[in-house]
């Protein structure tokens, strides 16, 4: 499995087990617990990563949860 599909894998099984139990889901919230299970940044732009890393990973969790369609990335910028 690619790493896109074991990752939404990971947000969806969480996603459900939370709803189940009636806990509500913050993309926020989740993507910060998504992310604090990947901690091998390093080196000194290890800060940019990890900023670039959580906001790909909130539109992925809000992807999952079916808040909106991602946007549109444009080319070139």
């Amino acid at each position: 499995m690619d790493p896109l599909k074991r990752l939404k894998h990971e947000i969806r099984t969480i996603i459900g087990d939370r709803t189940r139990d009636g806990i509500i889901i913050r993309a926020e919230w989740l993507a910060t617990e998504v992310m604090g299970g990947r901690k091998d940044f390093s080196g000194e732009d290890a800060p940019l990563y990890v900023i670039l890393a959580y906001r790909a990973l909130n539109e992925i969790v809000k992807e999952c949860i079916g808040k909106y369609e991602p946007k549109a990335q444009t080319a070139g910028q």
